[in-house]
């Protein structure tokens, strides 16, 4: 239903709208949680249509962590889209003298795919 194959980092949010659906969905990433060391570990929280589905902590690398979860269609159906909506803590390299980029940077996301539950 939806697949990110290129790295990119995010900011603090990352929205995806999904078509209607009745079926369960399963969420699969991978994705890095660097930080310069001072810095607390990057936190990923998952949240489907509004409610909180899954929370884990990534280590301070570059190293890819995988995340799956399963997504059930909301209760009651739904005519419209659904959300699939990431959350995630940031640091800004420039403010921590790592770097001069300016943005505030969540995770380095690797891979996302969203798909039908067999």
């Amino acid at each position: 239903i939806f697949l990110l194959r290129r790295p990119v980092w995010t900011g603090e949010r990352l929205q995806i709208d999904l078509p209607a659906l009745a079926h369960p969905l399963r969420l699969h990433l991978r994705a890095a949680g660097f930080r310069p060391e001072g810095l607390p570990p990057a936190r990923l929280a998952v949240f489907w249509n509004g409610r909180p589905v899954a929370e884990t902590t990534l280590e301070r690398s570059f190293e890819p962590h995988e995340v799956t979860v399963d997504l059930s269609p909301p209760p009651g159906g739904t005519d419209g889209p659904v959300c699939l909506e990431l959350r995630m803590d940031t640091w800004n390299p420039r403010d921590t003298g790592y770097s001069d980029d300016p943005r505030n940077l969540g995770i380095l996301l690797q891979s996302l795919l969203v798909q039908e539950m067999d």
